[in-house]
């Protein structure tokens, strides 16, 4: 049985989720209105936020289908459109929530094998597409505040 409090938490992350996507999907409608295929796969793409529903009961899971499901459509996005952008602030904000949910949320085991997911996911789509900063700087400012501030965060709320 569900209890009131629980039910709560189980809503407040359906509507969590539920943002995510629809600002994912305006996200794309305003940046690629004009070329179909970049549109139909970062619309598609937003899809993967529905993940953050499991941030509380199985961020793991949450994460490695996140990432998985990125460095796709990152691939995707390279292989037919090559001139096109990866850039996301939506995927910036959600890879943030879903690394403090893994601290906060996940088992010492879930966060030692989680944690180095989505830094492998931001080293892979800056090496897919590559922008004018370089790997060297670019990749420990993105990992240091996408990654290790919210999950050490989360383990710091946790405890």
């Amino acid at each position: 049985m569900v209890t009131a409090d629980r039910w709560r938490l189980r809503a407040g992350d359906r509507a969590l989720a539920t943002g995510f996507v629809v600002a994912a999907a305006m996200e794309a409608a305003v940046r690629f209105h004009a070329d179909p295929v970049p549109l139909a796969i970062a619309v598609s793409g937003s899809l993967t936020w529905a993940t953050l529903v499991w941030r509380r009961t199985r961020p793991l899971l949450m994460i490695f289908i996140m990432a998985s499901v990125s460095i796709i459509g990152s691939l995707l996005q390279v292989w037919l459109t090559p001139d096109g952008s990866a850039d996301s602030g939506v995927a910036v904000v959600a890879l943030l929530v879903a690394s403090y949910s893994l601290g906060a949320y996940g088992s010492r085991r879930a966060v030692l094998l989680g944690a180095p997911v989505p830094a492998l996911l931001i080293v892979a789509v800056d090496l897919l597409q590559p922008t004018d900063e370089s790997l060297a700087r670019a990749v420990p400012f993105a990992v240091a505040f996408v990654v290790i501030v919210p999950v050490v965060g989360g383990r710091l709320v946790r405890a």
